[in-house]
């Protein structure tokens, strides 16, 4: 029972801010793939380093970075433009920062990376952070932000997603602004994506005509079905709520 108790104490967590359709995994494993704008919290995470990656729907890579977590404490990253950044309350414009009496200061920073200090443990930060600069004195503490509630994915697993073309005309289905499918003549076709929130856009053949583009909610139904055609609006059959059109 004590040592139960003493690992849920020294339990860390990384938080990713992310402005962009994106998979977070941590350590090798899928976290959450969240609307633009939304928070996603990996914890329970043991104090060491560990990995932190962006990565398409289909797996691939945008960008990585390397967290030093202490045991209890936490990193907050800023992801956008395929690559991480170490934000408020852990770094701010590369000065110290306070929030909630925690002191932040860089320490090294070049154009390929550098390390910030909270609390006295060493972080990795990622490129783009300013140069070093001197320790500055800590501001008056201010009160804590309450973080964004992350949205949790309803499923881990890939799930099973049918495209239906219901005029034949020829068409190419993109998802996060890569191509996945190509209608030549099929009347259906699928691909499994990652729980989360898409974004996903319907052209000719040709890429020339946007006929549909919006975001695509994955998780609460499995296999999701959608169709669409060249002149009408494309909807969701078993999950009305899971399709919105820009």
């Amino acid at each position: 029972m004590w040592t139960m108790l003493i690992g849920l104490a020294e339990a860390a967590r990384v938080v990713v801010i992310c402005h962009n359709p994106v998979v977070v995994w941590v350590d090798g494993r899928i976290t959450e793939s969240p609307e633009t704008g939304i928070q996603v919290v990996a914890d329970g995470l043991s104090a060491g380093r560990h990995l932190v990656e962006a990565r398409t729907a289909l797996g691939r890579p945008l960008a990585a970075t390397t967290v030093q977590l202490a045991a209890a404490g936490e990193v907050y990253l800023d992801y956008s433009e395929q690559r991480f950044v170490v934000v408020d309350p852990r770094l701010a414009n590369g000065a110290a920062a306070t929030q909630s009496g925690l002191s932040v200061t860089v320490v090294s920073g070049t154009p390929t990376g550098g390390v910030a200090v909270v609390a006295g443990v060493p972080v990795l930060i990622a490129p783009g952070v300013p140069a070093p600069v001197a320790p500055v004195a800590p501001v008056a503490p201010v009160a804590p932000v309450a973080p964004v509630a992350p949205v949790m994915a309803v499923r881990t697993a890939p799930v099973s997603v049918e495209f239906i073309s219901t005029d034949g005309e020829w068409s190419n289905i993109y998802v996060d602004g890569e191509l996945v499918l190509e209608f030549r003549n099929q009347g259906k076709q699928s691909i499994r994506l990652t729980p989360g929130i898409h974004h996903v856009e319907i052209k000719d053949f040709m890429d020339r005509e946007v006929w549909a583009s919006g975001t695509l909610s994955v998780g609460a139904v499995d296999p999701l079905k959608i169709g669409f055609s060249k002149k009408a609006a494309p909807q969701s059959y078993n999950d009305p709520a899971a399709l919105k059109l820009d």
